[in-house]
């Protein structure tokens, strides 16, 4: 497995509490130079990920990325696992997808590595459909508690428009709140293939238990946009939402602005086409 760099470097970590619900501000730190870096292992981290059971044409595309010229053969594999909220160089993807896709990327990376200062222990977390835009939930992360496992169901997207952030946000409240059980349910058909009993079991109670709001079921919403959008405050109306998930907080919020957003995302979708 090739060792990858981490994302987290290039970005200030910012954990705060409202009453009800906490969220995380992953905020640029640096100048353009730090931004073409993490978009670089944003780069990285999806190829890893997509070409997991294949690593020979996440080795292809790095070599690739090295300078390496790849045969026809190569091109064509590597097209595959890129073309999805890519696209390819003679037709890309529209930037709808290619927004949404890097910032449910974005999130998923930071979220992972950034647990350990969030005060949070992931035991699991789904990875990334290869199509982001295709039905089902964006994002399922099991935590270890001081009592067994938890579970947080989250709905992601992207802010580049001129809207408030808030409507957004509210937008992905009402998706949780009209699809989640859905979601879950979808979920549920992936533990049979699950590691550990425990997982397998609670992957079985998933829609019992956001249906019933029970302590381990709890929800998330996270968004990627351009620093300039960043709100002052965010996400204290989601209490309001899923009341019955406030008490004990279990309602997460996260917000991540890697620079100029819509620039970050066509400079990762450029490192993913190298080579085509």
């Amino acid at each position: 497995m090739i060792c990858l760099p981490s994302i987290a470097q290039y970005f200030d970590v910012d954990t705060r509490s409202g009453s009800g619900y906490e969220w995380t501000l992953y905020r640029l730190s640096g100048d353009e130079g730090a931004e073409m870096e993490a978009a670089r292992v944003l780069a990285w981290y999806i190829m890893a990920l997509r070409c997991r059971g294949a690593e020979q044409h996440l080795s292809a595309w790095l070599d690739a990325l090295a300078g390496h010229t790849l045969d026809d053969p190569s091109k064509a594999a590597i097209r595959a696992f890129v073309k999805p909220g890519f696209g390819s160089p003679d037709s890309p993807s529209p930037d709808d997808h290619l927004y949404a896709t890097v910032a449910e990327h974005l999130w998923f990376v930071l979220h992972l590595e950034t647990a350990g200062h969030r005060g949070a222990e992931i035991c699991h977390i789904e990875v990334p459909k290869l199509h982001i835009t295709a039905p089902g939930g964006d994002g399922l992360v099991v935590h270890t508690n001081a009592t067994g496992l938890e579970f947080r169901l989250w709905e992601l997207k992207k802010h580049t428009g001129r809207s408030p952030v808030s409507r957004t946000v509210r937008r992905a409240y009402g998706q949780l709140g009209d699809r989640g059980v859905e979601y879950l349910a979808e979920y549920t058909s992936l533990g049979p293939s699950l590691p550990t009993p425990e997982l397998r079991e609670l992957y079985g109670r998933l829609v019992d238990a956001w249906v019933g709001r029970t302590p381990e079921a709890g929800a998330g919403v996270g968004l990627g946009l351009p620093e300039g959008a960043l709100p002052r405050k965010c996400f204290s109306s989601f209490p309001r939402h899923f009341p019955e998930l406030s008490a004990p907080p279990r309602l997460e919020g996260a917000l991540a602005a890697p620079g100029s957003f819509q620039d970050f995302a066509r400079y990762v979708r450029r490192l993913l086409w190298t080579g085509l």
